[in-house]
């Protein structure tokens, strides 16, 4: 007997390149993240040791458990935020604890408090490893308050704050400096 023939009865209306709900969601967050796309609810991060250099010229404020420098760029853009730990906190992973701290902190508490325009970076200290969290955030919220009432560092003009410093250097005048040179009796000239 032969094979009967079944006639093709399933419509061809849903093409099979559909991708379901989750899957679309999913490309959405990656596919745009990789292209540089700009969350107005998520910080960017700051990565290039130019970036690093120009917020520590800012306004610094320090605390216990860290230190905040803050930055106010030319452009309106994006909050920009970098993480920092120095070798001398302790080895890769007390210092890779203390800056997942540090992130945590400031992603649980950044939200509406920094400005857009603004890069902001945070300085792991030792005594993050020890404090407990809710001290970090603390801190975390303190430095915040004292840098917004430091005024933006672009100014340059406006007092310091209580705990606030400037990341710029005074300027010096050539008859007070003192050269360990002239102190020893040789006059040496650097022309």
């Amino acid at each position: 007997m032969a094979p009967e023939m079944v006639p093709d009865i399933v419509p061809d209306i849903v093409p099979d390149t559909v991708p379901s709900p989750r899957a679309s969601e999913r490309a959405d967050t990656g596919a745009d993240r990789a292209n540089g796309a700009v969350y107005a609810d998520r910080p960017q991060r700051l990565k290039r040791r130019v970036d690093f250099l120009a917020a520590a010229a800012g306004i610094k404020a320090p605390a216990k458990g860290l230190v905040l420098q803050v930055r106010a760029r030319p452009d309106s853009g994006a909050v920009r935020l970098g993480f920092t730990v120095s070798k001398r906190v302790g080895n890769a992973v007390e210092r890779n604890r203390v800056r997942r701290r540090l992130r945590e902190v400031a992603r649980l508490n950044a939200a509406g408090r920094l400005k857009p325009g603004h890069d902001y970076v945070l300085i792991g200290r030792r005594a993050a490893l020890d404090v407990p969290f809710a001290r970090l955030v603390e801190d975390f919220k303190s430095v915040l308050s004292r840098v917004a009432r430091a005024g933006t560092a672009d100014t340059g003009h406006k007092p310091a704050a209580s705990g606030v410093r400037s990341g710029h250097k005074p300027e010096t005048h050539p008859e007070t400096e003192t050269n360990p040179e002239t102190k020893s009796g040789t006059m040496a000239s650097k022309r």
